[in-house]
């Protein structure tokens, strides 16, 4: 079985496709948008700053 973590795992490219390319928004201090693009930015372990900063503790990524 494939899970994100396999994905993001074998191939640093999702996770920094993942990491940028969502509908995702920051606004009073929560995450919103699709829910399954969430739960993916989530399992890849993504951050959202208020500034719109993205940094993946799991894949040492930072993209702004």
């Amino acid at each position: 079985m494939i899970t994100p973590d396999n994905i993001f795992s074998a191939d640093r490219h999702c996770a920094t496709i993942i990491g940028g390319c969502h509908t995702l928004a920051f606004t009073d201090n929560n995450l919103v948008g699709d829910p399954l693009e969430k739960q993916t930015f989530e399992q890849a372990k993504f951050k959202q700053a208020s500034d719109g900063s993205r940094v993946s503790s799991g894949h040492n990524l930072n993209i702004t």
